[in-house]
C-alpha cells in the first residue's frame, strides 16, 4: 500500500458527474493508495448545493475524518476535488489549509467550468485565491479551463485530463433498427438551466409529419419543483406527451441499456465542465448536439464526430437533415466512437492522474 499520497473523494451518491468518475477513480487505485471515500446515502441532485443543519453536520465530519487520517498516516500529498459551492469548497479549503500547515503537499481536481461563487462575493473570491496558492498541482479538464484558473492567479501546475469511464461489455454499440423512430436522448439534471427547456421548444417547433417520426427520451430528475410544473404545462399546452417518455432517474445496466436505444443526445446545458453523459454516449457511437460552453468543445469536432450549436435552429435544422439523410450519421457514429476510444476511457484517465502525481 501506497502511503505517500491519500485520495479524498466524494462517491455517489449523489450521481454527478465528479462522484461517477471519483467511484471510477477509487476502484482503480483503492489497492494501491491510501483512500478515504465520502457518499451521502439517500441523497440526490436536487438536494446538492443545499444549505441545512445537516449539510454543516456533514462538513464537519468530513473534515474531522480527513484531518484523523492526514494525523495517522502523513502522507506527502494529498488529492482532493475542488468543489463549485461555497460551503462544500470552504470545507475541502480547510482541509487543505490543514494539510499545508503540516507540510504535506495539495493536489486537486476541479471537474467546472468556474467557480459561479465568486461572480458576486468578493470575500468568497479572496477565499478561493488565498486557497490556490497553497495547492501544488490542479487537474483540469481542458485548456479553456486551465486559462480560467490561470487568470484567476493560479501559478502552480495545472494538467489538463480528460474524464473517463468504462463502458459495459454486455452493452452493444448497436443502433436502433432503422425501422423504428428516430430516438433523441435527453440525460442528466432536468433544469432549465441544463437546456431542458430548450429542447421542448425545439420539439414544438418542428412540423407535425417530423414530430411523428422522432422520439424524446429524458432520464434523469428533476431539480426544481417549480420548474417541474411549467416544464409539465409547457409539454401539455402544446401537446408534446406523444412524443416523450420520461424514465426517472437511472443507474447502472439499466441506464445504459435505455441510452444504447437512441440515435442522438441532446445536450444543451448554459454551464458544465466535461459532460459524461456526452462521454456515455459517445462510448456507444451515439452523436451529441451541444452547446458551445466548458469542456464540450474540446470533445466535440462539429459535423464530424458531434454538432456544437448556438441557437435552437441550428439543432431543428440537424435533426431535418439527419430524418431526410442528407447528414453522414454512420460516419459520425464511428467517429464518435473512435473519439471514445482515444481520449476517455476510465484507464486513460487513472493511468494520467496516477503520473500526475508521480511527477
Amino acid at each position: 500500500m501506497n502511503k505517500n499520497v491519500l485520495f479524498i473523494l466524494s462517491i455517489p451518491p449523489p450521481f454527478g458527474g465528479g462522484e461517477i468518475v471519483s467511484q471510477i477513480l477509487h476502484n482503480s487505485i483503492k489497492n494501491d493508495y491510501e483512500c478515504i471515500t465520502f457518499s451521502k446515502s439517500n441523497y440526490s441532485k436536487s438536494k446538492q448545493g443545499n444549505k441545512n443543519i445537516f449539510s454543516y453536520f456533514y462538513g464537519i465530519y468530513y473534515i474531522t475524518v480527513a484531518f484523523l487520517k492526514l494525523i495517522q498516516i502523513r502522507p506527502s500529498a494529498i488529492y482532493i476535488g475542488l468543489p463549485k459551492t461555497f460551503h462544500a469548497f470552504l470545507r475541502n479549503a480547510i482541509i487543505i489549509w490543514i494539510t499545508t500547515f503540516l507540510k504535506i503537499q495539495v493536489y486537486c481536481e476541479f471537474h467546472g467550468m468556474n467557480f459561479p461563487f465568486i461572480e458576486n462575493s468578493k470575500f468568497q473570491k479572496k477565499v478561493l485565491v488565498a486557497t490556490l496558492r497553497r495547492i501544488s498541482k490542479i487537474r483540469v479538464l481542458s485548456l479553456s479551463i486551465k486559462k480560467y484558473i490561470v487568470d484567476l492567479g493560479y501559478s502552480g501546475s495545472i494538467y489538463v485530463i480528460n474524464n473517463g469511464i468504462d463502458k459495459p461489455s454486455e452493452i452493444a454499440t448497436t443502433k436502433p433498427q432503422e425501422k423504428s423512430k428516430f430516438n433523441i436522448l435527453y440525460l442528466g439534471a432536468i433544469s432549465k438551466s441544463k437546456g431542458f427547456l430548450r429542447v421542448l421548444e425545439i420539439f414544438n417547433s418542428l412540423d407535425d409529419d417530423l414530430k411523428e417520426k422522432i422520439h424524446l427520451n429524458v432520464i434523469g430528475e428533476f431539480i426544481r419543483s417549480s420548474e417541474f410544473d411549467h416544464f409539465n404545462k409547457f409539454i401539455e399546452d402544446k401537446q408534446l406527451s406523444n412524443y416523450i417518455t420520461f424514465h426517472g432517474k437511472k443507474n447502472g445496466t439499466d441506464k445504459w441499456r435505455l441510452i444504447s436505444n437512441n440515435h442522438l443526445l441532446i445536450h444543451l446545458t448554459n454551464f458544465d465542465g466535461q459532460p459524461l453523459t456526452i462521454i456515455e454516449a459517445m462510448s456507444l457511437g451515439i452523436p451529441t448536439i451541444a452547446t458551445n460552453v466548458g469542456a464540450i468543445p474540446e470533445m466535440i469536432d462539429n459535423n464530424n464526430n458531434g454538432f456544437l450549436i448556438q441557437d435552437n435552429d441550428e439543432v431543428k435544422d440537424i435533426i431535418i437533415q439527419l430524418l431526410t439523410k442528407n447528414i453522414n450519421y454512420e460516419l459520425i457514429c464511428k467517429n464518435s466512437y473512435s473519439t471514445f476510444q482515444n481520449h476517455f476511457t476510465a484507464d486513460k484517465m487513472v493511468n494520467n492522474i496516477i503520473n500526475m502525481i508521480k511527477e
